[in-house]
């Protein structure tokens, strides 16, 4: 099955070219985030904290993912997209692609 609920992004960078969310076109090429609806404009997995022996957390190993991932394809972590419910669960994806209207 393919999931056909994301956007195009750019394959080198993963940026979305089109907000998944409210469908904006315009981006500054610098732009991390939509202008329009502020959301992210990459889909990266939230990654995880690491601590150094101080205590100091630091945000680690974010994965880069296409604009239909749900979940990390290398730690398995959620995705940006679908945290934001951008994307919905496949079960629920699989249910509405099944309905005959």
């Amino acid at each position: 099955m393919y999931y056909k609920d994301g956007v195009e992004f750019d394959k080198q960078t993963y940026k979305v070219k089109i907000c998944p969310r409210c469908h904006n076109e315009e981006f500054s090429e610098d732009a991390e985030h939509c202008r329009i609806c502020s959301l992210y404009l990459f889909n990266n997995c939230e990654g995880y904290l690491d601590e150094d022996e101080w205590g100091n957390q630091a945000l680690v190993e974010q994965h880069a993912n296409p604009s239909n991932a749900r979940f990390c394809e290398t730690c398995g972590r959620i995705t940006a997209f679908y945290k934001a419910g951008v994307l919905t669960d496949y079960q629920s994806y699989t249910i509405r692609e099944e309905l005959p209207f």
